[in-house]
């Protein structure tokens, strides 16, 4: 599970830089059902890597 999640916030990653998707269609073509819920995730494994 955490492999998918860390693939997922990758590839959001990428479409944001290299698309300049609005973080609603990054989360949208990655599975999050929102762009807050995709941010959240990103905080948190912001704050897992220390």
């Amino acid at each position: 599970m955490r492999y998918l999640a860390r693939w997922r916030l990758h590839q959001a990653t990428r479409l944001l830089q290299e698309q300049r998707l609005t973080l609603q269609q990054a989360a949208d073509a990655v599975g999050y059902s929102t762009g807050a819920i995709l941010a959240r995730a990103f905080k948190r494994a912001r704050s897992a890597l220390g």
